[in-house]
């Protein structure tokens, strides 16, 4: 069986496939969804996702932070992601085993800024949109 890393268990994508355990930035390694083993992780502290990478295949890296509350999104938003991805991918390169990372982006990405989903109809984000 191929074992699998999830960098994070928050928003929609993980939501859907990981439970609900742990703080939102979390890793989840698992060759099955009944052999899951759950581990602390930190996007923003370096090497902090390599114990829980151990034997992983495939990396999912779907931690992405996302408030609506913000003061200076250069520095709430884009470094945080930035720095994240580079912790999770420093990770990934000193892992031997790793052969694929699969890298999913923020909603933000497809909809807006973060001033545009405070105005959606119903606080609801669709393709219609």
């Amino acid at each position: 069986m191929t074992r699998v890393l999830r960098s994070s268990i928050r928003g929609w994508l993980p939501d859907h496939t990981v439970p609900k355990v742990l703080n939102p930035y979390s890793a989840c390694a698992a060759s099955c969804p009944a052999l899951s083993s759950f581990f602390q992780a930190d996007l923003f502290e370096r090497g902090s996702y390599t114990r829980a990478m151990k034997d992983c295949r495939v990396v999912f890296h779907t931690a992405s932070p996302f408030e609506l509350a913000i003061r200076d999104p250069q520095r709430e938003l884009i470094d945080s992601v930035v720095l994240g991805t580079r912790n999770v991918l420093g990770s990934v390169n000193i892992t031997q085993t790793v052969r694929r990372v699969v890298l999913t982006s923020s909603m933000v990405a497809a909809y807006g800024d973060n001033a545009d989903l405070g105005t959606l109809p119903g606080d609801v984000i669709s393709e219609a949109a």
